[in-house]
């Protein structure tokens, strides 16, 4: 009966896993991942196989990013940026 399931683990971070068993996954679902490398890790495949809407964590991840750097330097950086870079991984 889930409407959002959001991964806040690490699992899938290193491994191909899932914390959620596939068998749940609705059309109707939401998937989030906070899991931002690899992006399309095993948690979104299964979801949106059954045809559920998935978000991946590479937004929070840039978001999270920029909040640290303009705490510990006075200033953000430019999120295209970021999101360049995180190709790269």
């Amino acid at each position: 009966r889930a409407q959002v399931v959001c991964n806040a683990t690490p699992v899938g971070m290193g491994a191909d896993e899932s914390p959620y068993p596939k068998e749940l996954w609705k059309a109707e679902t939401v998937a989030f991942d906070c899991v931002y490398t690899p992006r399309d890790t095993r948690f979104l495949r299964e979801a949106r196989a059954a045809g559920a809407e998935t978000a991946d964590g590479v937004g929070m991840f840039v978001r999270q990013a920029n909040a640290q750097a303009k705490e510990f330097l006075g200033r953000g950086i430019p999120t295209e940026l970021m999101r360049e870079f995180l190709k790269t991984l």
